[in-house]
This record gives structure tokens, sequence and C-alpha cells, in this order.
């Protein structure tokens, strides 16, 4: 009868045992799978910053060059009606 009891607690304590290393295997796998999928998602996020980042300095660049279009497209016409206003001010007092 002793040695049934002793039996039945050392089975039990080998299922507990086998259980645990179950447990702790799972438990390093999931550990490893979402290890995988945080560097997949670093990964891609990394390759969205360099496109995005592409994208905002050619933004810039395009940006830069209207602006300099813009500012020369002002000091011309600045220039061009600034001129045949002095000339029609001139006569305006020479009348």
């Amino acid at each position: 009868m002793i040695i049934g009891v002793i039996a039945i607690i050392i089975s039990e304590a080998a299922l507990i045992l086998g259980l645990a290393v179950n447990l702790r295997r799972r438990r390093k796998s999931e550990r490893t799978l979402a290890e995988r999928k945080l560097a997949l998602n670093r990964d891609c996020l990394e390759k969205l910053l360099l496109k995005r980042t592409a994208e905002m300095k050619s933004a810039l660049v395009t940006a830069e060059t209207a602006n300099q279009a813009k500012n020369d497209f002002l000091a011309s016409m600045g220039h061009e009606i600034r001129t045949p206003m002095n000339a029609v001010l001139g006569v305006c007092r020479a009348l």
C-alpha cells in the first residue's frame, strides 16, 4: 500500500515536472516568436522612416526651388512695374 502511494506521488511529481518543462519551452517559444515579430516590425518601421525621410527631403528641395522662383518673379515684377510707374509719375508732374 505504501509503495503504491509512493508510486502515485512519484508519477504525479513527474507529471508536474513534465508540465513545468513544457510550459517553460512554450514560453521560450512564444518569447522567440515575439522577438521575431518585433524585429520584423522594427525593420519595416526603419524602411518606412527612410522612405518618408527621402520624400520629405524631396519636398523640401521642391519648396525651396518654388520659393526662389517666387522671389525672382517678385523682384523682376517689382522692377517691371516701377520703371513705367516712374514715367507716368514724371508726366503727371510735368502737367
